[in-house]
This record gives C-alpha cells, sequence and structure tokens, in this order.
C-alpha cells in the first residue's frame, strides 16, 4: 500500500509540472515570431504597409514607400520565402506603380523609387529593362552638371541624401560608370565640414550625423572610401561618439545614440546611423549597444519603439523596428536564423496579448495541485 502511495503521489508532482511548463509554452513566442505579427498587422488594403498597426492609412508619413519596405525587408528576415504575406500581387502592383511614378513629367523624388524598386525586388516584382532604362533616364536628368550630385525635382539643390540613393539604384542597374564616381566623390567630399569634423548636407552646411553616414556609404559604394584620410576617419568617429550613451546613469538611454544635450533622447534612428559609419570605417562598436536595442523591442504591439520621455506606453515604428533589425544584424548576422540559439528566437513572455488567459492557466495549475493533493489526503484517512 505504501508503495501505491508513492506511485500517487509521483504521479501528482509529474501532472503538476506538466501544467506548469504548459503554461509556460502557452504563453512564450520567440521575439521574431512577435515582430513578425507586428509586421504582418501593418499591411494595408492599398498593398502598401502602415508606419504602425493604429496608423491611419490616408497619412502619408504612416504609409508609404519607406515603410512598406521597413515590412517587407523585416519580414524577409525572419521567412524569407513571405509564406505569411497576405496578396502579394497587390504588394507588387502598388510598388510598380510608385516606381513608375518616378519617370513622369513633373515628378522625380529619388528617395521614393529607390524604396519601390528594393521593396519590390523583395516580393519579386518584374522590373523590366524597358523600366530600369526609364528610371536610369530620370536620375540623370537629375544629376547636376556642375558638381555631379543629385538632387530631386522639388530639391534647391542636391544633397548626400538624394545623391546616395541615387547612387545605390544605378549601382543596382549596372548603370554607375554611364557617369564619373570620381565626379560624385568630388561632391561628397565637397560637403566635409572641418570645423565639425563631419560632413553636412550640402557644401556649407552645418554637418549632422545622418549626413555622415551618407557621405561615407556614398564613397564606399562607389570603392573610393580612400579618398578619406586617417584625419578625417578619426574625426568622424569622435564625432559620432560624442552621440553615444556610454554612462550607465543614463538608465534606458544607456548603449544608445542620441542627442546628448537639450531634450536627452536616445535614437534607434541615429543608432543605426551611428553603427553603419563606425562598421564601414571599420571602427569598434559598443556591445551595449547590441543590448540596448533588443531591449527596445516593445511589450505592448512588439515591433521597436524608442524610449519614451513620459510614461505613457510607446508605439512602435516599422521605420525604427527596420533600423532595429539592421543594427542587431550587423552584430549578428545569424540573428534570425533557425538556429535555437539565435538572439531572436528567444522566447519572451507575451504577457500583454491575453493577460486573462495566462490568469486562467496559472489559476487552473493552483486550482488543480489542491484538489490532487485533497485526493491524496482524503484517500490516505480513508485507509
Amino acid at each position: 500500500m505504501k508503495r501505491r502511495h508513492q506511485l500517487t503521489i509521483l504521479i501528482s508532482i509529474t501532472f503538476m509540472f506538466s501544467l506548469i511548463l504548459s503554461a509556460q509554452y502557452a504563453v512564450a513566442t520567440s521575439r521574431k515570431e512577435l515582430l513578425e505579427q507586428f509586421c504582418l498587422s501593418n499591411q494595408h488594403s492599398s498593398g502598401a504597409f502602415l508606419d504602425s498597426p493604429s496608423g491611419n492609412g490616408d497619412n502619408e508619413a504612416t504609409l508609404s514607400e519607406f515603410t512598406t519596405y521597413a515590412n517587407l525587408f523585416i519580414l524577409s528576415q525572419i521567412d524569407p520565402e513571405l509564406n505569411n504575406l497576405n496578396d502579394q500581387g497587390i504588394i507588387r502592383s502598388y510598388l510598380r506603380d510608385r516606381y513608375l511614378q518616378f519617370s513622369d513629367v513633373g515628378v522625380g523624388i529619388i528617395s521614393q523609387v529607390y524604396y519601390a524598386y528594393f521593396a519590390g525586388l523583395l516580393v519579386d516584382t518584374n522590373f523590366t529593362t524597358t523600366l530600369i532604362e526609364d528610371a536610369t533616364t530620370k536620375l540623370f536628368d537629375l544629376q547636376n552638371e556642375t558638381n555631379s550630385g543629385f538632387a530631386s525635382i522639388s530639391a534647391k539643390m542636391p544633397t548626400l541624401s538624394d545623391t546616395f540613393f541615387a547612387v545605390k539604384l544605378l549601382t543596382s542597374f549596372g548603370k554607375i560608370n554611364e557617369t564619373s564616381p570620381t565626379d560624385i566623390a568630388a561632391f561628397v567630399l565637397s560637403a566635409w565640414n572641418s570645423e565639425e569634423l563631419a560632413f553636412a548636407s550640402a557644401p556649407g552646411a552645418e554637418a549632422s550625423l545622418i549626413d555622415t553616414y551618407y557621405a561615407v556609404a556614398i564613397l564606399n559604394e562607389l570603392n573610393l572610401l580612400s579618398q578619406l584620410n586617417s584625419s578625417q576617419i578619426d574625426g568622424i568617429t569622435t564625432y559620432i561618439e560624442s552621440y553615444y550613451f556610454g554612462d550607465q546613469s543614463a538608465g534606458k538611454h544607456y548603449g544608445g545614440y542620441g542627442i546628448q544635450s537639450g531634450i536627452v533622447q536616445s535614437s534607434l534612428m541615429l543608432t543605426y546611423y551611428a553603427v553603419n559609419t563606425l562598421t564601414i570605417l571599420d571602427q569598434p562598436l559598443h556591445d551595449e549597444t547590441f543590448t540596448w536595442v533588443l531591449s527596445r523591442q516593445n511589450p505592448v504591439d512588439y515591433g521597436f519603439a524608442d524610449v519614451n520621455v513620459d510614461s505613457s506606453d510607446a508605439i512602435s515604428s516599422a521605420k525604427l523596428s527596420y533600423y532595429a533589425v539592421k543594427v542587431i544584424l550587423t552584430f549578428d548576422s545569424d540573428a534570425f536564423s533557425s538556429s535555437k540559439n539565435a538572439v531572436m528566437n528567444e522566447e519572451i513572455w507575451q504577457l500583454s496579448t491575453n493577460p486573462w488567459a495566462i490568469v486562467g492557466i496559472v489559476a487552473g495549475c493552483v486550482i488543480a495541485v489542491s484538489l490532487i493533493i485533497f485526493g491524496i489526503w482524503k484517500y490516505k484517512n480513508r485507509i
């Protein structure tokens, strides 16, 4: 009879642990699965993607070629086949239309065609030779004859950002040698700000971290990075590090890059530009940055969001999530692999999905264990 009691207790304990483990698996989901949920919820009936599920589809800030590219890029890292994506045909139609609009008379926003093209490649959009030739012709129409920089049709002068997008497109099209890479590099170098030791959007303007990235990225794309001397590289590195939150007293900002004066604010966007610039220049990165970016995955909606300056819940952004994913891949190219140990396969609590379901599971476990113990006690006393 004693052996029977031991067997009953053993079965009860096994059952109890099974319930607990079941509760854990019911509410634990990997980082990348949660991020995929966020991006899929951004899909809009127009074929484009929103910046966040709560965004207004009529608002260009929340629905654009960039937000569409950002969502598709993230989804392609999680599932290269994009099996969970609804109606890819309408997505291709939207991107093809936006691409075609670039060559229309009176239109010519270089960033628009850039994101439409590269997003289109992710969903196998057919960009014919004629379409490539038309866009190439338009790009060269937007190149300044004097300094070889590029400017969208609404811009007053060439900028590093437009020049970056144009160079990336022409390189992808195989057309970059139809212009002069050295002349483009000369335009980039003319935007060097010798006082701030960084690059400005155009010659004579104030330097910025973002334009410094564009300058370095253009030179790298043209295989002319060697035109930067060691003093300039040291200056750029120092300039970028001035944005770094390296003091643990910075709290939730620690490890990120952002604004250090006035309203102090770390930024996933600025962190992306900083990390990529340092990587191109082969400069060391901070491990704390990787940890900080991972910490910005939002438990409310599972995308990535900046630190909120107030106490309200942050709303994630597809654009910020894109910046975060790119930084994660810079630190760990296998972050989204199928390996169990890949960082984006880490399971995290999905508490905000359905907290009442979790409460029910836990309560069920407690009640079940209590009934088992009561049954054992009653059985023993009966005997």
